[in-house]
């Protein structure tokens, strides 16, 4: 029943469905790539632009790249288990 992302992983963690350290790394992805998206926006805004959710790869210094591959990798096996757990009915 929860909205929030957030608190469906943490939700998640406290059930036991995800390991304590999976789930805190599945929140720093959902975190990072969040963070990416909030800036690209504000930086549209700034400049009187519509925000929308676009993350130029031009703007992401090589440390955030690293970073973004770190996370994918995270959403990946995360999209992973949910395969493995429910079936693929729910990714496609």
């Amino acid at each position: 029943m929860e909205r929030n992302t957030y608190d469906r992983i943490r939700l998640l963690m406290e059930r036991g469905v995800l390991e304590k350290n999976f789930g805190r790394d599945l929140l720093e992805a959902y975190r990072f790539l969040n963070m990416l998206r909030f800036r690209e926006q504000a930086d549209n805004i700034i400049k009187g632009k519509e925000p929308d959710n676009y993350i130029n790869p031009e703007k992401i210094s090589k440390q955030e790249k690293g970073l973004l591959k770190d996370a994918f990798r995270v959403v990946e096996n995360f999209q992973e288990f949910l395969r493995h757990s429910f079936g693929s009915v729910l990714l496609e």
